[in-house]
């Protein structure tokens, strides 16, 4: 699959509002004035694109043994991409989450603090970049600042309010055709969505990396680069590197084989990440870190419907995700599974089917861990697009964990509940 950017393959939850594309903006198709919207002409009058979001998240969440939270919130995102001037051009995003209502203790602990939809405002992207175009050289684009990006251990993961965001430098080149080349450093982070006070880093603010990966001194951030090619119809490669300096990096290598079955066609799927500690990390941070994730997987696609199964290994120590990953399990709505602690094995299976206006998706993750612990969760989404981006969600996750007698038995349970409306421009 290509990596550069990644391809959305969770359509409800990943859901959002692409601002940049690399190179050229495309030319504005012909349109009806009398049925254009007044940001259609706004573009086409050539004073850049104006894009965004307005939505409504109601959730619930009750869990085992910690009581229950329900919070209903408000957001408003609004985006810019100006033209360009030789090259040059700037852009942004700015979002405000109003907290409507909530019910649920929220001290540290306690289901309303771990619901994590507090009120928030963030300039969520602030860029400069130039397009090489000008100059010859197409297909690069370098941006400066605060921006979304989508890469494989640093996604985009929209799952409720807003896309997560980083602030630092990104080169993307296209320097053959099937072919991908992405450079940067990223030293600042803004997650999915807010916690007020207490220990947790999940926050919309932007914090230092070093901050969210929870270690006591300073770091320059993290450099990366990702590739991808297609070598021939149906192969797809990539290849990626995260290196944090005093933290720990990153290496992965996927590949991707698609090829006609039957009616339909069947996709071969296959990851691997192997992460481990560097500089001051082993002794003053987190201790040293060796650990490697394996994913293999299988699609079948006919029409409207895609079905996949698959499984995650985690061999040696726990698998760092401080601003989660593109295994295909990582979006689960109550991560009840801890399917990255160490010695995990985590199979799933999976289902999205697209009819007309509908998306219907469902997915089953099982997850052994070390000493016998079984988790498991379910997770199910059903949406509905109306005409010129209006849309409704309604997803539902429900978790359970046993415990082996060696630990106590017994065992405990979730329940997720979430009903998106929104509209996008």
């Amino acid at each position: 699959m290509s990596l550069l950017p990644s391809t959305a393959c969770w359509p409800a939850f990943l859901a959002g509002v692409a601002l940049v594309d690399a190179g050229e903006p495309a030319p504005a198709p012909e349109m009806n004035p009398a049925e254009a919207s007044v940001f259609e002409r706004w573009e086409a009058s050539g004073f850049g694109r104006v894009s965004g979001k307005v939505q409504s998240l109601l959730m619930h969440r009750d869990i085992d043994g910690a009581g229950h939270a329900t919070s209903g919130t408000l957001a408003g995102t609004l985006g810019y991409r100006s033209p360009e001037w030789g090259g040059l051009f700037v852009g942004g995003q700015y979002l405000y989450n109003w907290l409507l209502f909530e019910d649920g203790c929220r001290k540290v602990g306690e289901p309303g603090y771990w619901l994590s939809n507090d009120e928030f405002g963030v300039l969520n992207e602030a860029y400069a970049g130039f397009n090489f175009e000008a100059v010859g050289w197409s297909g690069a684009e370098l941006r400066v600042g605060r921006q979304v990006l989508n890469y494989d251990f640093a996604p985009t993961y929209n799952i409720r309010q807003k896309d997560q965001s980083y602030e630092g430098i990104v080169l993307t080149t296209r320097p053959a055709a099937g072919f991908t080349l992405d450079l940067g450093w990223f030293h600042r982070f803004s997650s999915w969505s807010s916690r007020d006070g207490g220990p947790s880093t999940w926050r919309a603010n932007f914090i230092d990396v070093e901050d969210r990966v929870g270690v006591p001194y300073g770091s320059s951030g993290f450099y990366f680069v990702s590739a991808g090619c297609k070598p021939c119809e149906g192969v797809d490669l990539g290849f990626y590197d995260f290196y944090g300096d005093d933290l720990f990096n990153v290496s992965g290598l996927k590949a991707a084989w698609t090829f006609g079955c039957g009616r339909g066609d069947l996709t071969l799927r296959g990851h691997w990440a192997h992460q481990r500690d560097v500089g001051r990390m082993d002794r003053d941070g987190l201790g040293g870190i060796s650990s490697n994730a394996i994913e293999g997987g299988i699609d079948y696609t006919l029409e409207g419907l895609t079905l996949s199964t698959g499984v995650v290994l985690i061999r040696g120590d726990d698998f760092q995700t401080p601003f989660r990953t593109s295994f295909t399990i990582d979006t689960e709505l109550l991560w009840y599974t801890m399917q990255f602690q160490g010695d995990t094995s985590s199979a799933y299976l999976k289902g999205v089917y697209q009819w007309r206006d509908w998306m219907f998706y469902a997915m089953y993750v099982a997850s052994d861990h070390r000493g016998g612990r079984l988790c498991q969760e379910i997770d199910l989404v059903v949406k509905y697009s109306f005409a010129k981006g209006a849309y409704t969600a309604v997803k539902a996750g429900y978790g359970d964990r046993r415990f082996p007698a060696a630990m106590g038995g017994g065992g405990s349970n979730a329940l997720d509940l979430r009903w998106f409306c929104g509209w996008t421009f």
